[in-house]
């Protein structure tokens, strides 16, 4: 390929949250869940209060926790708090009967739900600070500790990461081939360019499926041959470049050569079917858009008078 001597960026934003996920913390004990660790003017000294019966017991990193296991085990007031872990369960029973579940408070569930409510509704990480937030989730949830914006803007990276990597596996598990939409646009803004890569297969249950691949800015130049490494380190990356099967594009000038270049690439690995007659799919969304604004144009006075 004509590009083959560009270097390609290795600053790609595919593994960009990637520190994110080696800096989550490993699990630590259930016990922290009802203990509250105290503060002591020995710092070498730590103390474990039990959110139960407010007894205090030691919380030294040598000890361990079993202590603290056993110590709940036999609280009084836990046993007697017991209930408030069962719920009403929403569907009846086969008899029309409602039955009663168990019900576990699961912080990490909850901060993923967070996530999925600040990316979904398009919300500022700075929402998790309001106090109506804050608010609402100690009267939904009494037991959820409050986080602070730098923390949900790290649960949604490492959220993206294992979305990510889910994505990958399906696409691997595709029993068919893989096509692609693509499309590029200039921000009014910023003036960047932007590319946006989707991908569609059918899965085994034959349904259809769709994930966005790609969604970031471009490094100039805009032309076709940039775009084109673009288009290939982005496949690379998913493990897709052998399973392309066609690529549907608007009628840009560039994306000829970007065609081309694909082309070539795809041959040279002998991953392009009926060398690649089929592989370009023109967007009739844009030419039929193209043709309204042609006809509009002819009739441009008529309807400026109108």
């Amino acid at each position: 390929m004509a590009s083959s001597n560009t270097p390609i960026p290795v600053d790609d934003g595919f593994n960009e949250y990637e520190s994110a996920v080696k800096r989550q913390k490993s699990t630590t004990s259930k016990v922290w869940d009802e203990m509250t660790k105290l503060e002591c003017e020995n710092k070498n000294e730590l103390k474990a209060q039990c959110n139960h019966c407010k007894t205090v017991l030691s919380a030294k990193s040598s000890s361990g926790t079993s202590h603290l296991r056993r110590h709940l085990n036999s609280c009084l007031k836990k046993v007697n708090k017991d209930i408030t872990q069962y719920t009403i369960a929403n569907q009846p029973s086969l008899g029309g009967v409602p039955f009663i579940k168990n019900y576990k408070f699961d912080a990490d569930e909850c901060r993923q739900a967070i996530s999925i409510f600040l990316v979904c509704g398009k919300h500022s990480f700075r929402t998790v600070d309001e106090p109506g937030f804050r608010h609402m989730m100690r009267i939904a949830s009494p037991n959820f500790k409050n986080i602070s914006r730098h923390t949900a803007a790290r649960d949604v990276l490492m959220y993206y990461a294992k979305e990510r990597d889910r994505v990958k596996e399906e696409l691997a598990k595709a029993p068919g081939l893989i096509c692609l939409t693509f499309d590029n646009w200039n921000s009014e803004h910023t003036n960047d360019e932007y590319i946006c890569i989707t991908a569609h297969w059918v899965d085994k249950d034959w349904k259809l499926q769709k994930r966005i691949i790609r969604f970031r800015a471009l490094f100039p130049l805009y032309d076709g041959l940039n775009i084109a490494d673009e288009v290939v380190l982005c496949l690379s990356q998913w493990g897709i470049d052998k399973k392309i099967f066609s690529i549907t594009l608007d009628n840009a000038s560039y994306n000829d050569v970007m065609v081309s270049c694909l082309k070539n690439r795809f041959r040279a690995n002998r991953a392009i079917l009926c060398d690649g007659a089929f592989f370009q799919v023109r967007c009739c969304a844009h030419i039929l858009n193209l043709i309204v604004k042609a006809g509009l144009e002819l009739a441009d006075d008529v309807v400026g008078k109108i």
